[in-house]
């Protein structure tokens, strides 16, 4: 589903609302029927809902532990998904230290890792705010098959003004 709308009328409040960040709303959310308020949420975005954020926070730790978190994922794999996704060989170092601030990272490198963490937790609802805005055109195309190719069995909501995904979305919602 993709999600536009003017800056202002709520699409990232929407997604923190969706993600249990925001829990101060009226109405009523529901995940399969049940109350978003009888879920710990705080354990159901660990484990069930990824939200890409516009501007991906990032741990002052190695590049490795910023896609695994706190997941035993192998090296190897991580490695692979790496080599995917940065033509940089300086990011094929899983060691790389992410500097104070995440200063070492452009946009685009925050947004990769983001996408990266996501992939490797394969969560059942991905939220993605402006996936493409800090993405070259190399590196949109290669999340557009990501999409396709891995997560097309997923709940997926896209806010973004880019125009080249919304082919890729069944329904789009204008706020």
């Amino acid at each position: 589903m993709q999600l536009v709308g003017k800056n202002g009328t709520g699409k990232t409040t929407l997604c923190n609302v969706l993600t249990g960040l925001y829990q101060d709303y009226t109405g009523v959310l529901k995940y399969n029927g049940v109350s978003a308020k009888r879920y710990d949420m705080e354990k159901l975005r660990k484990k069930r809902i990824a939200l890409i954020e516009q501007e991906p926070e990032m741990l002052q730790d190695t590049l490795y532990k910023n896609i695994a978190l706190d997941l035993d994922i192998p090296k190897s794999l991580v490695q692979h998904l790496i080599k995917e996704w940065f033509d940089d060989t300086s990011f094929y170092d899983l060691d790389m230290k992410i500097k104070e601030r995440s200063n070492n990272l452009s946009g685009g490198e925050k947004e990769k890792i983001a996408i990266l963490r996501t992939l490797v937790r394969n969560p059942d609802i991905i939220i993605m705010d402006e996936p493409t805005a800090s993405l070259d055109q190399n590196s949109c195309d290669r999340l557009e098959s990501l999409i396709l190719d891995n997560w097309k069995d997923k709940i997926l909501i896209i806010i973004t003004h880019d125009e080249r995904m919304i082919h890729i979305c069944d329904y789009k919602i204008q706020l």
